[in-house]
């Protein structure tokens, strides 16, 4: 359902690193908020405008969405996307530590770990 109000949400979390004086790197998250202007709605969504003028189209009923109508939406949002990313980074990490062993084993190197 699309809310009445003029502005739909998009939340990112970074990650960011500093040096201090002493060459110590520090890293920290950030939350990034992105606001979006309803431009017009449609039976199927709406029309949303970013701050720097990209016009894009978002389904009202889709799983994915660029942005959504609330905050709450929005932080939802962000934490369902990460899951998804470790899942898919959690399944390459596996497919290269299968692509390793059997790398060794051709080579005669099992027990090798270097």
């Amino acid at each position: 359902m699309i809310d009445l109000d003029g502005i739909w949400y998009r939340v990112e979390t970074r990650w960011f690193a500093s040096v201090d004086d002493f060459d110590e790197v520090d890293y920290h998250g950030q939350e990034v908020v992105y606001k979006y202007t309803v431009v017009r709605r449609t039976p199927k969504g709406v029309w949303l405008r970013s701050e720097f003028g990209e016009e894009f189209f978002v389904r009202g009923t889709a799983t994915k969405q660029k942005a959504v109508p609330t905050m709450e939406l929005a932080r939802q949002d962000e934490i369902a996307r990460r899951k998804r990313h470790v899942r898919g980074c959690e399944r390459r990490l596996k497919d290269a530590q299968h692509l390793l062993a059997y790398a060794q084993r051709k080579a005669g190197l099992e027990g090798f770990s270097g």
